[in-house]
């Protein structure tokens, strides 16, 4: 579900079978959305390179766990590569 942070209107909502992953929902959900986007948050079921790639796209800001078991160091590195474009904060 997607929803406005400022409004708390429910811009999109997909529902996901028992075997899929609402993680991978993300892309879909964000290509529906015609208004400008500024941030997306979600917990760490939504770290994987589609859905990083997909914000950046839009030039949002993610502000997303990597997932558990992730090094974040190398994460980090990889997402750069993948998304260039991407901001990172400074630790």
């Amino acid at each position: 579900m997607a929803i406005d942070e400022g409004s708390s209107e429910i811009l999109v909502s997909i529902f996901t079978e028992a075997d899929g992953g609402d993680g991978e929902q993300l892309p879909e959900m964000l290509n529906s959305i015609e208004e400008p986007i500024a941030q997306v948050s979600g917990d760490g079921a939504y770290d994987s390179w589609d859905n990083h790639e997909a914000i950046a796209e839009r030039g949002a800001k993610a502000t997303i766990p990597p997932r558990k078991g992730v090094a974040s160091d190398n994460m980090e590195t990889l997402q750069k590569r993948r998304c260039p474009g991407m901001k990172f904060s400074e630790r």
